[in-house]
C-alpha cells in the first residue's frame, strides 16, 4: 500500500482518496475493530459492517471522500487518540502509515513511495466551480506534451492529481506542468499556466473555462430539473410519477403549462412524459424510453417492441454522445437492453397482428412461444439465421413445421383458424406445394373451409356483406397459390383433365413437372435450354406436348382460358392469329370469360407471332446477305 497524504477533506475526489479507502477496506477486513463507533455516537452497538463495507466501495468507485468514508476516519481519530475531525491533517496521516509500516504493508523503496501533486480548481468565466470534469496535467515539452496523471473535479471544482516522478521524461530533472481541462471527447477546453520546473507539491494551478467553451450539463437532467419544482416534487422516484400522470387534453392542458413556464418546447416536455408512462409499463428507465423518444422513433407500442436490439442500442449510445443523456448511464445499456427484450418479446406474443386476424401467439406452436418470440425479436433482421437458432433448438422437424406455418399464415392473412382447419384437412400437410396438390388453386376448394362461422374473414377482405367477403378471400387465396405455383397448377389441372393433352403421354408430362418443380417453370425457362443445362433426355412424344403447354401458357392470362384454347387445339400464337381480331373474340369470347379476355389473348399472340417474325426476318435477310 502507499502512504497516506494529506491534507484530505470530505468531498475531496483523486487517487489520494482512492488510496485512504483501499487503507480503510483493509482495516474493516483485518482490524475492525479500530472503526468501531465510540458508543456514545450511535444508539447501535453493532454497525451493519456489511452495509458499511458497500458504502465505502461505492465511494471508492468514485474516488470520492463522502460521508461513509469521514465517518471511518471519525472512528479511526477516535480509537488513535486523535481530535476526531474526520479529515484526515498531518497527524492523522502519520498515524495511519505508523500502522501500515507496523503490519508491513507499506511498499518498499523510497522511489516508490515518491508521489507528486498538483492541485487546484477549475471555474467558469464567472468564477463558479465546475463539478465532474475531466483534468489532467501534462509535462510541457518541445513538439509533444507528455500526461502525467487525471482526474475529475469534485463539487466545487476543485481537484487534486498525483503522478509518479518516473513518468518525467527521461533526463529532465523537473517537469513543466500545465493543468488543461477537456470536453467529454478529450478535447481540450482551457489550460492553467506552465509551472515551469515544478517541485513535488504545486498548487494553485486554476483553469478557467471561457463561456462559449463551457460545457453544457446533459439536455435529460437539465429538463428534468426545471420541471421538478413546478411538479412539487424531488426524489427521482416521485418526479416519473408525477410526469408519468401529466395530461393533455379539453380539461387539463399540463404539457403546455408546464412549456411556457420553463422556456422548454412543449415537445420536450411531452416526450419526457411519454418516457416516465412507458417505462412504467415496459421496466425500462425512464432516461432510455426518451432517448428512443428524442431520436424519433414513434411512440407506438407496436413500432418500438419491432426495433432490433442493435438499432435501440445505438440509439441511446448517441443520446449519450450527443450530450442528451448524462456519460455515467451509459453502464446501465446492457441491463435496460436485456430489459427491452423482454418487453418486446411479450409484445410479439400478446399483440394483435399487424395485419390478418392471429398474432404471433396464436400463429406459433403455444408450448414453445416465448423462447420462439425470443428468437425472431434478436434475429428478424437475419431470417437465414432466424430458422438456424430455430433447428437448433427444437429440431428440423419443428423448424420446417414452423417454416410451413409461416408460408402459409402469408398465404391467409395471418388467420390461425384456417391453418388449424389445414392441418385437420390434409393429413401430412408438409409444404404449401400441398395445398395445390389438393386443388386449392381452386376458389370453391376453400369456400369449403370457409362455411360457418369458425373460420373468420380477415377485415381487410372487401365486401358488402359476410358472403361476398368470404368470395373475395376465396378467390384471393386461391389467385395467390396460382401465382406462386404456377407449373405446379397447369399439372394438377392435366392430371384431372381441365388442361388436355395426349392420354399416352399425360403422365410422363406431369411426372416431369412434380419432378423438376422448384427448377423448372412454365414461361420462365425454355424447355429445350433447361434439358440442355441439366442434361435430361426426354421422349419426343413427352417434350412436343410440354411445349405446346409453354407456348400456350404465355398467351393466356388464365388457367381456365389455356384449357380452352387446347381443347380446341389452338396451341400457339401463330394458331390463333390465323383468325382475325373480330372473328377470334366473336367465336370463343362465350368460352374464354368475355370478351375482355378474348382480346386480351388475341393481342399477347399478335405479340408473340410478331417478335417470332421479326427474329426469324432478320436472320434470313443476314444470311441471305453477299459477304463484305
Amino acid at each position: 500500500m502507499n502512504k497516506i497524504t494529506y491534507p484530505l477533506k470530505p468531498r475531496q475526489r483523486g487517487d489520494a482518496v482512492a488510496n485512504l479507502q483501499e487503507v480503510l477496506l483493509y482495516i474493516l477486513k483485518h482490524r475492525r475493530n479500530l472503526l468501531a463507533p465510540r458508543p456514545v455516537m450511535t444508539h447501535v452497538s453493532r454497525p451493519d459492517w456489511k452495509k458499511v463495507e458497500s458504502g465505502l466501495r461505492e465511494e471508492r468507485a468514485k474516488r470520492y471522500y463522502g460521508k461513509m468514508t469521514k465517518w471511518l476516519v471519525v472512528n479511526l481519530q477516535y480509537h488513535l487518540d486523535l481530535p476526531a475531525t474526520g479529515t484526515v491533517d498531518e497527524a492523522t496521516a502519520e498515524a495511519i502509515n505508523a500502522l501500515l509500516e507496523e503490519w508491513g504493508l507499506l511498499e518498499n523503496g523510497e522511489e516508490e513511495k515518491q508521489e507528486f501533486i498538483v492541485s487546484g480548481r477549475v471555474v467558469s468565466h464567472e468564477l463558479r466551480g465546475v463539478e465532474g470534469l475531466r483534468v489532467r496535467v501534462v509535462d510541457k515539452n518541445i513538439g509533444k506534451d507528455l500526461p502525467l496523471g487525471e482526474t475529475r473535479t469534485g463539487e466545487r471544482g476543485d481537484y487534486e492529481i498525483r503522478y509518479s516522478p518516473k513518468k518525467i521524461r527521461k533526463g529532465k530533472r523537473k517537469p513543466d506542468v500545465q493543468v488543461q481541462a477537456l470536453d467529454q471527447k478529450g478535447k481540450i477546453l482551457a489550460a492553467s499556466n506552465v509551472r515551469y520546473n515544478a517541485g513535488p507539491r504545486e498548487s494553485g494551478l486554476d483553469v478557467i473555462i471561457p463561456e462559449e467553451k463551457l460545457p453544457s450539463p446533459p439536455e435529460l437532467p437539465r429538463l428534468q430539473a426545471d420541471l421538478a419544482p413546478q411538479l412539487e416534487v424531488h426524489a427521482e422516484q416521485q418526479l416519473t410519477r408525477a410526469l408519468a400522470e401529466l395530461k393533455e387534453d379539453n380539461e387539463r392542458q399540463d404539457i403546455t403549462y408546464l412549456a411556457n413556464k420553463t422556456g422548454w418546447d412543449a415537445r420536450m416536455v411531452a416526450m419526457v412524459a411519454l418516457a416516465s408512462r412507458f417505462s412504467r409499463e415496459s421496466g425500462i428507465e425512464p432516461e432510455f424510453c426518451y432517448a428512443l423518444f428524442r431520436a424519433g422513433v414513434p411512440a407506438n407500442k407496436g413500432i418500438l417492441s419491432q426495433m432490433v436490439p442493435e438499432t435501440v442500442k445505438k440509439a441511446w449510445e448517441q443520446a449519450i454522445e450527443q450530450n442528451i443523456l448524462p456519460p455515467e448511464i451509459k453502464k446501465k445499456i446492457p441491463e435496460n437492453l436485456k430489459r427491452f427484450k423482454v418487453y418486446a418479446t411479450a409484445r410479439l406474443l400478446e399483440g394483435p397482428a399487424p395485419v390478418g386476424i392471429s398474432g404471433f401467439g396464436e400463429v406459433s406452436e403455444p408450448e414453445k412461444q416465448e423462447r420462439l418470440a425470443s428468437l425472431y425479436y434478436e434475429y428478424q433482421h437475419d431470417l437465414s439465421l432466424f430458422w438456424d437458432k430455430v433447428k437448433h433448438e427444437f429440431g428440423g422437424e419443428i423448424a420446417d413445421r414452423l417454416q410451413l406455418d409461416g408460408k402459409v399464415a402469408f398465404l391467409t392473412i395471418n388467420n390461425a383458424p384456417l391453418i388449424r382447419c389445414l392441418h385437420k384437412r390434409i393429413d401430412g400437410l408438409r409444404d404449401p406445394l400441398d395445398l395445390v396438390r389438393q386443388g386449392l388453386f381452386r376458389k370453391e376448394k376453400w369456400e369449403e373451409l370457409l362455411v360457418g362461422d369458425k373460420v373468420p374473414v380477415p377485415a381487410e377482405i372487401p365486401g358488402d356483406s359476410p358472403e361476398e367477403k368470404r368470395a373475395n378471400y376465396a378467390s384471393f387465396m386461391a389467385n395467390q397459390l396460382r401465382l406462386s405455383y404456377p407449373t405446379a397448377v397447369v399439372s394438377e389441372m392435366v392430371k384431372g383433365g381441365k388442361i388436355p393433352l395426349e392420354p399416352s403421354v399425360r403422365e410422363a408430362v406431369t411426372g416431369f413437372f412434380d419432378k423438376h418443380h422448384g427448377r423448372f417453370e412454365l414461361g420462365l425457362h425454355p424447355v429445350e435450354q433447361y434439358l440442355r443445362r441439366n442434361d435430361i433426355t426426354l421422349d419426343e412424344p413427352v417434350l412436343t406436348e410440354i411445349k405446346k403447354l409453354q407456348r400456350v401458357y404465355q398467351i393466356t392470362p388464365s388457367d381456365e382460358a389455356m384449357g380452352k384454347l387446347l381443347e380446341h387445339h389452338l396451341d400457339s400464337a401463330y394458331a390463333v392469329v390465323q383468325y382475325d381480331e373480330q372473328s377470334f373474340i366473336k367465336t370463343y369470347e362465350g368460352e374464354l370469360g368475355g370478351e375482355a379476355e378474348a382480346r386480351l389473348i388475341y393481342h399477347k399472340a399478335q405479340q408473340v407471332h410478331n417478335a417470332v417474325l421479326n427474329i426469324a426476318t432478320s436472320y434470313m435477310l443476314e444470311k441471305a446477305a453477299p459477304p463484305l
